[in-house]
């Protein structure tokens, strides 16, 4: 995939996930039932969600990080985001005088820490797997392992 492509395509699966994040967390809330009343109060709040969410994402810089290399700095720069997204989704529904049951904004929280970090490793999964190019016998390079014996015959194969 072309490298100028994939900030826009994170950033639309990102929206997605958090509207999906949003109404779960009110499937889990209720039990399953959602009262036409938390539903548009929750569709009120989702512009604050998405907007807090999403800015905390880029001020992380996660949607220009390689994500072929990922690690666990990665991983804690999404755990700090959507800490962050969650402080600022729950402000801005206190600034605009909006409410929300405060079990929302954990169980949102959560899930989207977990879905956007899950989202991200499968991202580099598949970078590692199918981005690399095939390695060929031109392209290996032979090493000599001195002192190693058996042990270092069973670590280069």
């Amino acid at each position: 995939m072309r490298s100028y492509l994939l900030p826009g395509l994170l950033l639309i699966v990102d929206v997605i996930t958090i509207i999906g994040v949003a109404l779960i967390s009110l499937l889990i809330r209720f039990d399953g039932y959602i009262t036409s009343h938390y539903l548009h109060q929750m569709i009120d709040a989702l512009p604050i969600m998405v907007i807090s969410y999403i800015v905390m994402l880029l001020s992380m810089h996660l949607y220009t990080r390689i994500w072929r290399y990922a690690g666990m700095r990665e991983m804690v720069a999404v755990l700090i985001a959507t800490t962050l997204g969650a402080g600022l989704f729950y402000t801005g529904m206190y600034v605009f005088d909006k409410s929300l049951p405060r079990s929302i904004y954990l169980i949102s929280w959560i899930l989207s820490t977990g879905v956007i970090g899950i989202g991200r490793m499968v991202l580099h999964y598949i970078a590692m797997r199918y981005g690399g190019k095939q390695s060929t016998d031109a392209d290996m390079v032979n090493t000599l392992i001195i002192g190693a014996g058996d042990a270092g015959c069973h670590n280069c194969s």
